[in-house]
């Protein structure tokens, strides 16, 4: 009599759950993957997705600099800075403007009188054909940095400048297509490379402000 008593139960029940599609609900529910960490922090947390982005890191560090009136660096065109985006496709030609555009906006930015100075007041006999890199890295050597600490700081923005001169008609077609060979084996695809070339200059640039005050300071002190 119990038995049957709580059969019916059971059965009015899962007949209720389903018509209601409790069951279903839930177990679609608990299928569903977790929810992910960028999803939960502006969905319950109302915060915006703040994961680092090299470009859009490089371009607000390089009007900061222009706001704030260095010396080393200028923002030789405002446009520049408008015009500077990812490569989004495959073909070498939207790459390769977007290197030339690059060095623009960031080597071509280093002035050289200011950077000849500062090598000068370390003591450096520096030389007058020696252009922005090169001044850098000899500020950063009479400052004290070690070289390999120099040439990580350095060789992204000698990498921009070098791959706008071979691009740009300076090297044969056997050189220039050796070299983008080089980078689609290291760098799987265009966008790739620029994106990882952009996050080193950022990087250095940002190393740049910091040494350039420090030696401020101590001058001033």
């Amino acid at each position: 009599m119990m038995q049957d008593r709580f059969t019916r139960i059971l059965s009015t029940s899962v007949i209720y759950l389903t018509k209601n599609n409790y069951i279903g609900n839930l177990l679609t529910k608990l299928q569903k993957p977790p929810i992910s960490k960028r999803a939960f922090a502006s969905d319950f947390e109302g915060q915006w997705d703040l994961e680092y982005d090299p470009l859009r890191s490089l371009k607000e560090f390089l009007s900061d600099l222009v706001e704030s009136k260095v010396s080393w660096w200028t923002l030789r065109a405002n446009e520049l800075l408008e015009n500077l985006h990812y490569p989004v496709t495959s073909s070498m030609d939207e790459w390769k403007n977007e290197i030339h555009t690059l060095d623009k906006l960031l080597i071509e930015g280093f002035v050289v009188s200011d950077l000849r100075l500062k090598a000068q007041k370390l003591g450096s006999a520096a030389k007058p054909e020696w252009k922005s890199l090169k001044l850098l890295e000899e500020i950063l050597s009479q400052a004290g940095l070690e070289l390999d600490r120099i040439r990580e700081l350095i060789d992204p923005l000698r990498e921009i400048h070098f791959l706008r001169t071979k691009l740009s008609g300076h090297a044969s077609g056997q050189e220039a297509k050796a070299l983008r060979i080089k980078i689609l084996k290291t760098e799987k695809s265009y966008p790739g490379h620029f994106r990882n070339l952009v996050e080193k200059c950022d990087a250095a640039v940002r190393a740049l402000k910091t040494k350039f005050d420090i030696l401020q300071t101590d001058a001033i002190g």
